[in-house]
């Protein structure tokens, strides 16, 4: 976000909107869903996300025994005809989550 013209929003929506899907986004389909104007600042501002998650995905390597579960968050919750949240919820959202861990060894 450093020396970028863009607004904060913009970035999280930014980030948002190229993490939805698994095909990714071109930078002018993002433009166009932010509703920018100029194309350069979206394509720059995609390529600096794009970096930093190839240096993360360096940084975090799943080894040894590698543990994988699903699990399901709430989503929104659906508004009452009177704009008062209601109980019902609109959807969940599944995630799946990795980790790799370590086996401990028990001494007898």
């Amino acid at each position: 976000m450093e020396n970028s013209n863009l607004g904060f929003k913009a970035w999280l929506w930014g980030m948002y909107f190229i993490s939805l899907t698994k095909k990714g986004f071109s930078a002018f389909e993002l433009q166009r869903l932010l509703g920018h104007k100029r194309y350069e600042p979206i394509w720059l501002m995609m390529h600096k996300i794009r970096i930093s998650v190839g240096h993360r995905d360096d940084k975090y390597i799943l080894d040894g025994y590698i543990e994988m579960d699903e699990g399901f968050f709430e989503g929104h919750r659906k508004k009452d005809d009177d704009g008062t949240p209601s109980k019902e919820l609109d959807r969940q959202v599944k995630v799946i989550v990795a980790v790799s861990t370590v086996p401990i060894v028990k001494e007898h």
